[in-house]
């Protein structure tokens, strides 16, 4: 039949480097709600109102900055007060404050601003327009050419900060990248890289986070760092006995991808990824709750000496922060193969669309059945890399990280805020595992994960991980089905003789349980991730068709949202474009319901503005006619 259709991509916005706690950008418009500094109850509990916290923050008083800067620094640490003080006033009287002679107002404006950073880019760009990134320079500045040995912890604390907060905002904002590049900024955080100058791994990693945000589509930088290749891949084969140390050594792996080395070994990478992800961190979980929980008990039975507990808790700290850069290492190790995967994939042209979903052309008398729900990507990763992916064994370590913390360790987590984090950390790591499975099966082969017995084990592990998780947890329900969908689209577009025979691992009564669940208000990903999975499913067993179309027509009719309602629509189209489905359509009665349904659905994407959304509309409207015209002339 000719079908024309987008083909799902594979590549994923991933940029490398994200912090935990960046949030969608959630900006809202400041009403007097949202505004706390302006309520009545703001100043009769602070003491004075927000015109007066500006002026506190301008006073010659070491008192009065200190007091305001504690008070934003608050204000900014919860998530009900945050949207008050994102205001581009405040930003342009605190910013200036890093360089405050004080420590005190130094290390609250650093939170108060690092807090801001982690909202959204809305709030990013805010703080370019308020000058940070010159204040952000002129902190480093203050570093140039100092006696390491007399930077106390304070001082770190604030160069940290700065150091995030730069990658923050140059990972939001184009600006932001232009004055790094402009500032020739890279000469001041560049040699902060280095552990033996700076004497801290927290001042080195923030640099390398730093780094890893402005070297990602930045061919100036690139060029100017290629010749700090060597360095970094000693960053990264150095003997690793500390988390702190193999955090630095999942950094420069990502370094190394961001530059793209045409000279590199992806199997020296490869194996230097594995064993950050093979660094076992149940051992670090258990110390951790285990610790969590004793001091929380002595705390409730007050029968402690202030300075035992007080040591006490720098015992956990110091657990709680091995055990986040190790977190951290293992994420972005996987971000690392996650975007190595999408490698060669890039957005698609929207040049040249017209608005136009007339037929364009003469229907064609048989439908390319090669079009199918998968792509195949493999020509775009090098040899060397497919080699270095099959020598590493990679799958079987990816999939330890998406074991989830153990029932007590997450109740202990909950008992403190610094462990709260680690819960967050840790979940990140699951998702990040499920995606990269998902994008490794989207580019290599059966062959290339250990053959057909390896991969039929890992779809029942994902199966029975999708039917625990579907009703509780949406976010990770999203990523396992979209790993679920990848390994199927590589099963479909393997020749029959070596495709693994996971149909045994399909329950159908916990399959159409998991269609169900997907359908109530989860996001558009996992609702058209589900529509993908049940038709690989009835392209694999023919007799799954009767039940698959059900489903499908439902959604593809019922759905508000034009790109599920695409998704479904699609997804009959490939399911039944073979002629040894006609069958199954006459059973069903596919052409008339097609045919009573798509005015509807033309009206839908008629509404819609110009983008690729309704690009994607009007060629399954275009597809949609010609598979309803094709099975009408095959009808005996």
């Amino acid at each position: 039949m000719g079908k024309e259709r987008r083909i799902r991509k594979t590549a994923r916005n991933n940029p490398l480097g994200t912090r935990r706690g960046v949030k969608t950008d959630t900006a809202l418009p400041l009403t007097e709600e949202l505004d706390f500094l302006k309520t009545k109850e703001a100043t009769a509990s602070l003491g004075f109102s927000l015109d007066e916290l500006l002026q506190k923050l301008q006073s010659q008083v070491p008192d009065d900055r200190t007091s305001a800067a504690v008070i934003l620094a608050n204000l900014s640490s919860s998530p009900s007060t945050v949207d008050g003080v994102k205001r581009l006033d405040i930003i342009k009287f605190a910013a200036p404050l890093l360089l405050d002679k004080n420590i005190h107002v130094r290390l609250n404006i650093s939170r108060f601003l690092g807090a801001l950073g982690n909202t959204g880019h809305s709030t990013c760009d805010k703080l370019v327009e308020g000058g940070v990134m010159a204040i952000i320079g002129q902190v480093l500045a203050r570093f140039i050419g100092c006696d390491w040995s007399k930077i106390d912890k304070s001082q770190n604390t604030v160069l940290a900060d700065s150091l995030y907060l730069l990658e923050k905002l140059c990972e939001s904002s184009a600006e932001a990248v232009e004055f790094f590049n402009k500032q020739n900024l890279i000469d001041v955080v560049l040699p902060l890289l280095s552990v033996e100058l700076t004497r801290s791994f927290t001042i080195s990693a923030a640099a390398g986070m730093c780094l890893l945000a402005v070297t990602e589509d930045n061919p100036e930088l690139e060029e100017r760092l290629r010749s700090e290749i060597p360095a970094i891949k000693g960053i990264i084969t150095q003997s690793h006995a500390s988390m702190s140390q193999i955090f630095m050594r999942a950094i420069g792996v990502a370094l190394l991808y961001n530059l793209d080395d045409p000279n590199s070994d992806p199997s020296f990478q490869l194996e230097a990824l594995k064993g950050v992800l093979e660094t076992p961190s149940e051992q670090l979980s258990a110390l951790v709750s285990e610790k969590i929980v004793k001091v929380t008990e002595i705390e409730r039975a007050r029968d402690i000496e202030v300075e035992n507990l007080e040591k006490l808790h720098k015992e956990v700290d110091a657990h709680v922060s091995e055990l986040s850069e190790l977190l951290r290492a293992k994420k972005l190790a996987l971000e690392v193969l996650t975007n190595w995967c999408c490698a060669g994939d890039d957005d698609d042209d929207d040049d040249g669309w017209e608005d136009d979903d007339s037929d364009g052309g003469s229907s064609q008398a048989s439908i390319d059945e090669t079009m199918d729900t998968g792509t195949n990507g493999e020509d775009t990763l090098s040899p060397e890399f497919m080699r270095a992916t099959r020598v590493a064994s990679l799958l079987p370590v990816i999939l330890r990280q998406t074991v989830d913390l153990l029932p007590h360790q997450n109740e202990s987590f909950k008992l403190s805020a610094a462990t709260q984090n680690l819960r967050a950390e840790a979940e990140d790591v699951r998702c990040r595992a499920y995606l990269c499975i998902d994008n490794m099966f989207q580019r290599l082969r059966i062959e290339d994960f250990g053959g057909p017995d390896e991969v039929r084990l890992l779809f029942e592990t994902l199966m029975k991980a999708m039917i625990e998780v579907c009703r509780a947890d949406k976010d990770l329900f999203e990523v396992i089905s979209s790993a679920l969908r990848g390994i199927l689209d590589c099963i479909l577009r393997t020749e029959k003789s070596r495709r693994p025979n996971v149909m045994s691992c399909v329950n159908a009564e916990s399959l159409m349980m998991v269609c169900e669940t997907s359908q109530k208000g989860r996001c558009a990903s996992t609702k058209m991730n589900i529509c993908r999975i049940v038709t690989t499913l009835a392209l694999l067993e023919a007799s799954l068709s009767p039940g698959a179309v059900e489903f499908l027509f439902v959604v593809a009719t019922g759905d508000s949202d034009v790109r599920i309602c695409a998704e479904a629509f699609d997804c009959i189209i490939d399911l039944f474009s073979g002629d040894d489905y006609d069958v199954y359509v006459r059973e069903f009665q596919l052409v008339e319901k097609l045919r009573r349904a798509l005015p509807n659905f033309r009206t839908m994407y008629r509404a819609l503005g110009k983008g690729e959304t309704k690009m994607l509309a009007v060629t399954c409207g275009k597809n949609l006619r010609r598979f309803i015209d094709y099975k009408a002339r095959r009808r005996p």
